[in-house]
């Protein structure tokens, strides 16, 4: 179950604006981003997350930057997207980890808004959903 928090934790420091190859349906400027998850082991909600990020057009663009981070148990490249598949307005993924988690995710991107879901499940079957809502909050400062 740590592991699944662990991943979940990795997976939620990455926009989903970092996550594809390709331009995304997102305006450049900065976005509020509000994280939940939810494992299924844990009896209570954890709080939700809520950070700010400015994305510029560049940040939107550069397939170099448009990667998804691997977490894994934390370590670079424990973790890798599989079965890709992005319009621009919608984007769907796997993700397979060294230590036998896997994932899936959905994401639709609506120019101003997005919203993410993302679902791992460990080895011994632990699960953990976690969801991004963002909104635009203006021009980056």
């Amino acid at each position: 179950m740590k592991k699944v928090l662990i991943l979940s934790a990795v997976f939620i420091l990455v926009s989903a604006a970092s996550l594809f190859a390709a331009p995304v349906n997102m305006q450049e400027g900065n976005w509020e981003i509000v994280t939940s998850i939810k494992i299924d082991a844990v009896p209570f909600p954890m709080p939700p997350m809520k950070v700010n990020q400015c994305f510029t057009k560049k940040d939107l663009e550069d397939s170099s930057k448009t990667r998804p981070a691997t977490g894994g148990s934390g370590k670079k490249n424990d973790c890798e997207v599989k079965d890709l598949v992005e319009t621009g307005k919608t984007a769907t993924w796997k993700v397979v980890c060294k230590d036998g988690s896997t994932g899936n995710g959905e994401a639709s991107y609506q120019g101003t808004t997005f919203n993410t879901t993302m679902t791992m499940v460990d080895k011994s079957g632990g699960k953990s959903t976690t969801t991004m809502k963002a909104k635009r909050t203006g021009d980056c400062k």
